[in-house]
């Protein structure tokens, strides 16, 4: 048996945006430059959706800030979708030594009386607003000592089927998409074949969803109350 030995697929956006057509029965000549307007507004919504259903693994990169003494609040980069691991690091005498920082709520933070005594931090709210920020507890207390890393979960980069621009997506997840995508234009352009297309699109999504994970045990930890000394 004679194989490609290549792993080199990954279709354009305009191809992914051309089967979903396909798939309607609607094929490349019969489509029109509305249509392609249209695709190309569902596969952006499309990967806001996606962004709601993550965490997305290949969206996960690590952020690192230097902590600055007295500074409660630090900008995060208006991509972030949500904040998953935060841990500070300290560099002393040659040696590194990680601490995993505590979430804390909107009200756990607002309920502590003074917010900026100073400290190695222990915890942080994530005040996920239009410009959101990180905030931390107790505030640091020496400049260029620390510096907070996160672990954050971006926005999906948009689509834009032109210019042989590929989607911001694993390979393994091009079949979700192009279903997801012909489930979204059966509704405007085909509606007597949305329901099929769009049960068969909620399968496939299962199938990547639970692939895009860390395999990996659950350790829980009932006090760690001498971690932070």
């Amino acid at each position: 048996m004679t194989t490609s030995s290549t792993y080199k697929f990954n279709p354009t956006n305009s191809e992914i945006v051309l089967d979903a057509f396909d798939r309607l029965q609607i094929r490349g000549p019969e489509i029109t430059a509305p249509q392609i307007v249209s695709a190309r507004r569902s596969m952006n919504y499309i990967f806001t959706r996606l962004d709601n259903l993550g965490v997305n693994l290949w969206c996960v990169d690590l952020i690192s800030v230097p902590l600055i003494q007295g500074t409660i609040s630090y900008s995060v980069d208006l991509s972030t979708i949500d904040i998953l691991d935060v841990y500070r690091t300290i560099v002393s005498g040659g040696a590194t030594q990680d601490i995993i920082l505590s979430s804390l709520s909107r009200t756990d933070y607002a309920s502590i009386p003074n917010k900026t005594v100073q400290a190695p931090p222990t915890s942080y709210w994530f005040e996920r607003t239009l410009t959101p920020t990180i905030k931390l507890y107790p505030a640091p207390d020496q400049t260029s000592y620390y510096t907070l890393n996160y672990y954050r979960m971006r926005q999906i980069q948009d689509a834009n089927p032109v210019n042989n621009q590929t989607a911001d997506i694993p390979v393994r997840f091009q079949e979700m998409l192009t279903s997801a995508l012909a489930a979204h234009l059966a509704i405007k352009w085909k509606p007597d074949m949305a329901a099929a297309l769009q049960a068969y699109s909620d399968k496939v999504w299962a199938e990547a969803a639970l692939e895009d994970r860390e395999r990996v045990s659950l350790y829980i930890s009932p006090d760690l109350g001498g971690y932070y000394q």
